[in-house]
């Protein structure tokens, strides 16, 4: 089934953005400091609302978790017309936490009645940009709720996204890099623009260090590699190309030129590295060769055909090998 998924995304997606509709998950509300269960994701209410819109997140708690020890914590932002239970399925991030011991908040972008979920990024993407909605503020308070009620490593605090919460993920580090260790990137863009009658629009700079790792694919036709529309779907919006993103952060981090390259996964996937940074400050980027605006996980890679170079490719681990480390000084 889902390898039938993976062949006929481009037919059957109905957004330019990953897309689905919410997965019902077995998940304990409220989150009670007395009554925290190990292992358990929980689904959190806020009373933060941004004009008529409550909010909400998930947190997962790792299996291991005792208040008595300070965790990392990750946040993953969802794409959009998404929503967080379904970047918990998709990722695999929650199963991962378990046996690596860290937090996972999942934040809930701005949707109807659950559905069509997703985020303010400054320059994308629908409702949320149109109205302005405050997600930077949203994400901080979630951020803080969290920090309230569980033991939080502050100083391992990461932000993640997809797609639409990719770009989001970098609008909020531009806005708050002071509360965030590293940031990962996936599937991405740094600017873009609603039509050609308008300027193109670009997240603000970061006062660096702050590592970043970045995903992409020479299969994204939603987002693509080079920017520009997508060349599937009657839309006139555009996306600055994965160039303009990778030279963001490597600016943020004032890396020099040397870059290590190395051929990965058969081929199929190309690093580079930039460790000549400031203090503190690194850059790492993936590109995956022929993949499809999809999460680039074992949801969907262990379905691949026995031979295939990338069964199994897992970008949560990826990520979380690059991000484990980092602490904001």
């Amino acid at each position: 089934m889902k390898q039938s998924i993976l062949k006929n995304y481009s037919i059957i997606t109905i957004s330019f953005l990953f897309i689905s509709f919410p997965v019902i998950l077995s998940c304990q509300s409220h989150l009670s400091v007395r009554t925290i269960s190990p292992g358990k994701t929980y689904l959190e209410k806020t009373g933060f609302k941004t004009g008529r819109f409550s909010r909400s997140y998930l947190i997962h708690v790792p299996s291991g978790y005792t208040p008595a020890n300070q965790y990392p914590l990750v946040v993953m932002l969802h794409g959009a017309f998404s929503t967080a239970g379904e970047m918990e399925e998709k990722t695999g991030l929650s199963t991962l936490a378990d046996r690596e011991d860290f937090l996972v908040l999942y934040p809930n972008g701005i949707g109807i009645m659950g559905f069509l979920q997703h985020w303010n990024a400054g320059f994308c993407c629908g409702k949320a940009m149109a109205d302005d909605i405050d997600d930077v503020g949203f994400i901080t308070y979630a951020i803080d709720d969290v920090c309230q009620k569980l033991s939080v490593d502050r100083s391992r605090i990461y932000m993640s996204g997809y797609s639409n919460g990719a770009m989001m993920a970098c609008r909020y580090v531009s806005a708050h890099p002071e509360k965030i260790a590293a940031v990962a990137v996936l599937a991405g863009a740094i600017g873009g623009r609603s039509g050609p009658e308008v300027p193109f629009r670009r997240v603000k700079d970061v006062t660096g260090p702050m590592p970043a790792i970045i995903f992409h694919s020479s299969g994204d036709t939603h987002i693509p590699l080079g920017g520009g529309q997508n060349p599937d779907k009657k839309s006139e919006r555009e996306f600055l190309p994965l160039t303009e993103l990778k030279d963001y952060w490597i600016r943020s981090n004032q890396c020099g030129g040397t870059v290590a390259r190395e051929a990965l996964f058969g081929g199929k996937v190309v690093r580079e590295q930039w460790t000549d940074c400031m203090p503190g400050g690194n850059v790492t980027l993936l590109v995956i060769d022929g993949w499809p605006h999809i999460w680039p996980g074992r949801f969907f890679t262990d379905e691949l055909e026995a031979g295939n170079a990338l069964k199994g490719f897992d970008a949560a681990e990826i990520m979380w090998d690059f991000l484990k480390d980092i602490s904001k000084n």
